[in-house]
């Protein structure tokens, strides 16, 4: 016989070892929700400046258009502007006091002025508003349509 045996043998935690996966899972996925917050607020943060990017961009276009074209012609300059960039409302203040308004300028808009030849041209972009309008793309259906070749019937 063996004069110096150890004691017994602990027994085997499985509760202890399952408490310790679960609390080890359970700060896993505590770590992994935090960090895809953190990867949102950022991709939230850069979609948020590309669209401010887009507006003034935009801006810039517009009050180019507006400097080339004469008084008589601005409301139909402002359709074709609201038409092409998907603007809400445009609002002309003119240096000799008139006013100029095309489309939806009251409401939650996310505003950008410039001052141009004529005076001072106020951009109101609709931020509830997807960028594609339902009317683009029943116009984009329209063209689909219209752009199917015909089927002609096969000479026999």
């Amino acid at each position: 016989m063996v004069s110096l045996a150890s004691g017994r043998l602990t027994k085997i935690g499985f509760r202890r070892d399952v408490k310790l996966f679960l609390s080890f899972l359970v700060g896993l996925l505590v770590v992994l929700i935090f960090t895809l917050v953190f990867v949102l607020r950022a991709s939230y943060a850069h979609t948020e400046a590309l669209i401010d990017r887009s507006e003034r961009i935009v801006a810039e276009i517009a009050t180019g258009e507006v400097n080339r074209v004469t008084p008589s012609s601005l409301d139909a300059q402002f359709i074709s502007l609201r038409g092409r960039f998907n603007i809400a409302g445009i609002e002309l203040q003119t240096r000799d006091g008139r006013h100029f308004v095309s489309g939806e300028t009251h409401g939650e808009f996310d505003d950008v002025q410039r001052l141009t030849g004529p005076g001072t041209l106020t951009l109101h972009f609709d931020t509830a508003q997807p960028r594609r309008s339902s009317v683009s793309a029943a116009t984009r259906r329209r063209r689909a349509i219209s752009s199917r070749p015909s089927e002609a019937p096969s000479p026999r």
